[in-house]
């Protein structure tokens, strides 16, 4: 790994100059030269580098997985409740989720798309 592919995984993750150089003990300066091949990188920061990057990748990976896995319960949520007579509440939507995930109701507002998504899709396939 070069400097500007140092540069550019840093950048992939979202990550300052500062904070990918405070993770390495190093400072912003140090990090700055080495991604602009001023100066090479050493073989110890090449290691911490290739660890942290892959256990923010797994991290990612496990957090995509995780939301996938709700996803995927609440689109089978949604297709039961398409099968109701009469339309459900949205305690009836909601209560099923926040029991199954631990939930509290203010933590579902970023869920809340997701659930609402499947189920229209379920609606308009029924």
């Amino acid at each position: 790994m070069n400097g500007q592919e140092l540069q550019s995984k840093r950048r992939q993750y979202g990550m300052t100059q500062q904070a990918l150089a405070d993770q390495l003990g190093i400072t912003a300066s140090t990090l700055g030269k080495i991604e602009t091949g001023r100066l090479p990188v050493p073989a110890d920061l090449y290691r911490q580098v290739t660890d942290l990057f892959a256990g923010l990748q797994a991290q990612r990976a496990s957090q995509q997985s995780a939301e996938a896995a709700q996803a995927k319960h609440a689109i089978k949520a949604a297709y039961a409740f398409a099968n109701f007579e009469s339309p459900p509440t949205l305690a009836e939507l909601i209560g099923p989720v926040l029991r199954r995930y631990h939930l509290k109701s203010e933590q579902l507002a970023d869920k809340l798309p997701l659930a609402v998504e499947a189920f229209n899709q379920a609606c308009r396939q029924r």
